[in-house]
């Protein structure tokens, strides 16, 4: 380079940069971290999804391990070209696990790569176990004999748990009639009931039915 400076000169220093391009297979990843939540007793969480791809040159053979009974990976292993990817699913199995926080990590690892080897981490959190609850007492119809049907009435319920579960009602009773009859439950008052009672045919007197609800593994 060359400059001239008040009438005088001089000659700068030549400045160079070298970029080495890279060599071998390095691992990439789509996620650095997931997160899982379930209820004792409840399905497991949805799986979920990180890609690995080859951001280097050469063939990357990896793996991916994690060391917890509860965690699992597929694929556990593959080869992959230059630029190319794999979706690895990752899930987590509940089945005898207490409530509480549980952290994991999956590790893919590759010989070769200089970046081996790469982490996500993983946290489980489990729930006390879900109950059914309602959102009023139960409720009561008055009606004459011979008269209409009474008003409907409305039972809020919901559950102690946090994930949503499917639910199924039924009536012990042909003159109870309830609606919707399915549905998903969300805590804590987040599903309605609606009863309707039909006093056709009914003589004096008082009646009595039970409704149940069925959430499978609730408590």
């Amino acid at each position: 380079a060359h400059a001239d400076v008040d009438g005088g000169e001089f000659e700068s220093p030549v400045i160079a940069v070298t970029v080495n391009p890279v060599a071998g297979p390095l691992i990439g990843l789509s996620a650095r971290s997931l997160s899982f939540a379930a209820d004792q007793g409840g399905p497991n969480p949805a799986t979920q999804a990180v890609t690995v791809t080859n951001v280097g040159s050469g063939s990357l053979d990896w793996v991916a391990t994690d060391g917890q009974a509860w965690l699992a990976e597929s694929p556990a292993s593959g080869s992959l070209a230059p630029s190319a990817s794999q979706v690895v699913t990752v899930s987590v199995d509940i089945a005898g696990l207490a409530p509480g926080t549980y952290a994991g990590t999956v590790s893919i690892t590759a010989a070769g790569a200089s970046n081996s080897p790469q982490a996500v981490a993983v946290t489980l959190v489990i729930s006390p176990p879900t109950s059914i609850v309602l959102g009023s007492p139960a409720p009561r119809f008055i009606a004459a004999l011979g008269g209409p049907n009474p008003y409907t009435q409305n039972l809020p319920f919901g559950q102690t748990g946090q994930m949503p579960r499917a639910w199924t009602v039924s009536s012990s009773a042909a003159w109870l009639r309830v609606g919707p009859l399915a549905g998903v439950l969300q805590p804590p008052f987040g599903n309605t009931l609606a009863l309707d009672v039909d006093v056709a045919g009914l003589a004096a007197g008082s009646y009595s039915a039970t409704l149940t609800i069925t959430v499978p593994g609730a408590a």
